[in-house]
């Protein structure tokens, strides 16, 4: 006869073992199954209403337009005016970036000239003025250096797609202006309510890489106001 402990029969340690693993299971089974049951339960739920203001995530547009009262074109958001180099109605300049470092330098002068360091260029993008404030724009054409056979030439009046522009003969950097065909590189574009100005368009490019889309990207986008 077993022994009895507060009126029931002792357990035994087979029994005890098996009831603790038992338990065991049933813990763990519910630890895994609360989580299953809980996305059940919100995934069935219906959806909140939407309150506030939506975003449209197809109709993102990663490029601004940049707008004067002489002038507007369309860039990446990530470019920068750089007010130290600005003279308001005579000279605008914007940097393009590329995370924290600079790839470019676009400069627009407004019926000035620039300072004789900064006239000659090494390369031309021809461009026929549309409607008199906008461009149709060519290729960017070769080093101004490959048009002449005198290797000692420095600065020169260079003439390339039909445009005439000063030329900075040997120079080591990407120096891109625009350039009228049948003319030079001083831009007679409409201005204001029948009026004109003159502009002069420059790219620098700063990343040493020799690619001018973005110059062109501008032009293609530019129009005079």
């Amino acid at each position: 006869m077993g022994k009895y402990r507060y009126g029931r029969p002792a357990t035994s340690a087979r029994e005890q073992s098996t009831s603790r693993t038992i338990w065991r299971v049933s813990l763990i089974t519910l630890a895994l199954m609360v989580p299953i049951i809980i996305y059940i339960v919100i995934s069935t739920l219906p959806p909140a209403p939407v309150t506030g203001k939506t975003i449209d995530k197809g109709s993102f547009d990663p490029n601004t337009t940049i707008k004067t009262n002489w002038f507007s074109f369309r860039v990446a958001k990530t470019w920068q005016a750089v007010p130290e180099l600005t003279k308001e109605d005579s000279l605008y300049t914007y940097r393009e970036m590329q995370g924290p470092n600079p790839q470019g330098l676009l400069q627009i002068y407004i019926n000035r000239k620039p300072v004789s360091s900064e006239a000659y260029f090494s390369r031309v993008v021809p461009v026929t003025i549309i409607d008199g404030n906008s461009f149709e724009v060519g290729d960017l054409q070769p080093d101004c250096t490959t048009t002449t056979t005198d290797k000692n030439t420095q600065n020169f009046m260079a003439n390339q797609a039909n445009t005439l522009f000063p030329c900075w003969a040997g120079s080591p950097q990407l120096y891109i202006v625009a350039g009228e065909v049948g003319d030079d590189n001083y831009l007679t574009m409409s201005h204001g309510d029948g009026g004109s100005a003159q502009y002069m368009i420059t790219y620098r490019n700063l990343a040493f890489i020799e690619n001018d889309s973005t110059f062109s990207s501008v032009l293609k986008s530019f129009k005079s106001l």
